[in-house]
């Protein structure tokens, strides 16, 4: 019966985040979407506690823009009421001492926080989730050391003609950044996809690198840039630059001087007699 419900105390009113109500929201969602048994995830095992999503489904089950959604998030994971942990694809979150949170029988005392304090104390310090809570809610995650460059550098070279590596730490390393910022593998490539449309065939083309396109400082923004209207070609002027050059259908011209007979001019004799 403990999946069927969650447990909140009075003191939830006095709670730092409780006049947040974006805060607020997405935290509830969260406690009521976390798994309360160890549950299967395409394989993967997620333990009690968390659960799969990602900031999309979550502004859309809580009416929540994505961008407040990631504020939300980021106050509860700074405060450490939650955990996160990224994937190409989706999130992990899990709710720091979620057992408070469920209900207990004197037949399990172990699932009472407060039946032992002193032991939760020692194995939770500073209201802070085991090691082993943080890092293996999904096995196997972090096999490959060069999660995101794998998912993401291939397109960047394919789309920019680039050699770029994606076995690079510095490459990981802001990608990792990004997606611990609550941006998707998908959210990376329309940057990538963005900035080869507008600056393939320019001066800016030297900068699709990972750099410049991953930044911290300037990732969201190209992220929410709008897509950019097709190039206008610059008109041609002649070299007076006075006056705008004449374009001519030259099919039409060509068609015209071939079917007009030419101009001739009548001879006057009397023109010619007076030369001699």
């Amino acid at each position: 019966m403990s999946g069927n419900y969650i447990k909140l105390y009075r003191s939830f009113l006095e709670w730092e985040w409780w006049h947040d109500a974006n805060t607020s929201r997405v935290f509830l969602y969260i406690l009521l979407m976390a798994n309360w048994t160890d549950k299967k995830w395409k394989g993967t095992i997620i333990k009690r506690g968390s659960f799969v999503s990602s900031l999309s489904k979550i502004a859309l089950a809580t009416s929540l823009t994505v961008d407040q959604v990631r504020t939300a998030v980021k106050h509860l994971r700074d405060t450490k009421v939650i955990t996160t942990e990224s994937t190409p694809k989706n999130t992990v979150f899990t709710v720091v001492c979620y057992d408070k949170y469920q209900g207990f029988t004197e037949a399990n005392p172990e699932a009472n926080p407060e039946a032992n304090t002193e032991q939760n104390t020692k194995q939770i310090p500073n209201n802070s989730p085991p090691k082993s809570q943080q890092h293996k809610n999904i096995k196997n995650i972090k096999n490959n050391k060069y999660i995101y460059s794998a998912a993401v550098i291939p397109h960047l070279n394919e789309k920019a003609g680039t050699r770029f590596r994606e076995d690079s730490d510095s490459t990981e390393r802001l990608l990792s950044g990004r997606a611990n910022e609550g941006f998707t593998v998908e959210d990376m490539i329309k940057v990538v996809d963005k900035k080869s449309e507008e600056w393939i065939g320019t001066e800016f083309e030297k900068y699709l690198r990972p750099k410049t396109l991953f930044s911290a400082s300037h990732f969201e923004e190209y992220l929410n840039q709008k897509n950019n209207p097709a190039k206008k070609k610059p008109e041609t002027k002649n070299k007076f630059n006075n006056f705008h050059q004449r374009e001519h259908d030259w099919d039409e011209l060509e068609k015209w001087a071939l079917t007009t007979k030419p101009l001739v001019m009548p001879r006057r004799d009397n023109e010619q007699s007076s030369k001699i």
